[in-house]
This record gives structure tokens, sequence and C-alpha cells, in this order.
């Protein structure tokens, strides 16, 4: 196993562990204080738990090797934990307002703020703190699985925060109804949270096309112009978080030898591979040209040559994601 598989588990395998541990601090405040806002807290971290120990699971998976029925590899498996964090996040907000509602109208006096707010102050930091690490590593290594449980973290902090702010309020002010409401806050932004990630896997899973990607390639083709490369088009990238898939039309001049077209494809091919950080797969075919590549084509010794060349302008992302061109 090389070193992003080891370093994405050593990660998804601590991130089970601090999930547990700040889930015991947060239902020792809730107990203490009574509060629904802390309560409300804790039952995401819950969500947390779980969401963790999928994510580690899905991680050992997308470590595996490519096989016979996986010829793409099992890298989205952190796409679908992802999409069961967001899920989580959703089935917890509902839950949380489902429970806040009701007390907003008759609601209930708190107890022991200092200590619920000290432990639940500790959670806030232990959250934001790894929650920043699991993002920054899971984009350096990528992995979806890792930036969404990151995200998750980052708004359970940002969410007690909330709670300590609510709770605070509610000492200052002695308005017990500050506390519920607060839950009922806490819910919508934890439902937007996981409507955000769950879109998210959702784009890789449907394998959306990435203008980042195209970009990328469209430049890597360009600076410097390959020789001989020919309307380039119908790039397809199939990333599957473990490594990604590009497949690549382009044309050649017609009178090539094999050798020579199997040179300019493997140029081709180690330029588009050179835009990615993940292990990448490059298939580029190429084709005969047509009359229309000859304004961008040096060859001089040609006889099907309908026009002149001019100057060779910089690929765009739109040219070389466009569908198979038509002959004329």
């Amino acid at each position: 196993m090389n070193e992003r598989p080891q370093s994405s588990l050593r990660w998804a395998r601590l991130a089970v562990a601090v999930a547990f541990g700040l889930l015991v601090l947060k239902m020792i405040a809730a107990w203490m204080t009574g509060s629904s806002a802390v309560l409300s807290d804790a039952a995401e971290s819950v969500v947390n738990v779980v969401a963790a120990s999928v994510m580690l699971l899905a991680v050992r998976s997308a470590a595996q090797p490519a096989d016979t029925e996986h010829p793409f590899g099992h890298g989205k498996a952190e796409l679908l934990a992802a999409a069961f964090e967001g899920a989580l996040l959703l089935a917890a907000a509902i839950i949380i307002g489902w429970n806040a509602v009701p007390i907003l109208f008759a609601p209930e006096p708190v107890e022991h703020l200092g200590w619920g707010s000290l432990l639940i102050g500790l959670t806030a930091v232990g959250n934001g703190v790894f929650g920043g690490l699991l993002i920054r590593n899971g984009g350096r290594v990528g992995s979806p699985a890792l930036v969404a449980d990151g995200r998750h973290l980052l708004t359970d902090a940002v969410s007690t925060i909330g709670v300590l702010l609510a709770i605070g309020l509610v000492e200052l002010t002695g308005l017990v109804w500050i506390d519920p409401a607060a839950a009922c806050v806490l819910a919508i932004w934890i439902a937007y949270t996981g409507t955000t990630v769950v879109s998210g896997a959702a784009r890789g899973l449907l394998d959306t096309r990435s203008p980042e990607y195209t970009e990328r390639i469209a430049a890597a083709l360009s600076e410097p112009p390959i020789e001989g490369l020919l309307e380039p088009h119908d790039l397809r990238v199939l990333d599957t978080t473990s490594n990604v898939v590009v497949l690549m039309h382009a044309r050649a001049p017609w009178m090539w030898t094999l050798e020579r077209g199997r040179a300019l494809q493997e140029q081709t091919e180690a330029r588009a591979a050179s835009v990615f950080t993940v292990p990448s797969e490059v298939h580029v075919q190429l084709e005969p040209c047509v009359p229309r590549c000859c304004q961008a084509c040096r060859e001089t010794d040609c006889e099907r040559r309908s026009a002149e060349f001019t100057v060779r302008t910089p690929l765009e992302p739109q040219q070389i994601s466009a569908p198979h061109p038509r002959s004329p």
C-alpha cells in the first residue's frame, strides 16, 4: 500500500477516536445542564461518531487496488461515505428540530452552566482544530470522505459556539426560551451543511464534468504546443477519488507513420497526466486529420492540404470538451 492510502487510513482512525471522545464530553455537559441546545449539539456528535466509522470503512475500501469487477478501483466508496454523512446530518437536523420546537413553547430551566459551558467549549476547540486538519489533509491526499468529515466537524464547532452564546444569554437574561430557540437555529444550520455535503458527493457519483480539470488539461496541452496534435476533443474525466481516468480523442497528420503517431500519443497522455496529484490513467485515441485541421498543421509536404498554416491559438476548454465533431 502506498503512502496516500496509509495517510488516509491514519487520519480516518484518528477521526473515529476524536469523535467518540468529544461525544462523551458533550453528553456529560448535556446531563449536567439539562439544556436543549447542548443536547442537540450532543445529538449531532452521535452522527459524528457514526459518520466517522462509515468514513473509515470507505477509506479502507478505496485503498484496495483495481480488480476485474472494479476496473476503475474502489475510490467511489469515499463519495458514498460522504453522501451518507450528509444524509446523517439532515436526519440529525430533523430530529433536533422535532425535539426543540415543543420545548420552545414550554421552556425548561438549565443548570450548572459554568461546568457545562467549559466542557462544550473544549469540544468546540477540538472539533474546530481537528476538522481543519482533516480538510487540509483530505484535500492533500484527494480524499472526499476526509474532507466531508472535516466539514462536518467544523459545522459541529460552529454549532457548539452557537450553543455557548445561547446559554450565555440565558444566564444573563433569564429568558429560558433562548435555549430551545438556539436549538432550532442549529437544526437549520446543520440541514444546510448536510445538503451541501450530499450535493457535492452526488456530483462526483454522477461524474459531472469538472471545469477545473478541463482547464488544467487545456493549459497543459497548449504550453508549449505539441507538434502534430490536432483538434483534441471529446475529453472525459472519470474521477474515482483514488485515481483519475482520462479519455480523449485527437487528430494527427494523415501521412504520419504508426511510430510517430504512437510517440504523439504518449506525449499527449503524459502532458494530461501531469495535471493530477493522484494516480492517473490517460488514454488518447488518434484519428487522421480532416481539411479543417490544415490551418493548425505545420506539415508542408502534404498532398491533401486545403489551406495554409496560420497562427496556432491556445486550446480552449470548450474545444477539448466538445463532443466528437462531424467530419466535413
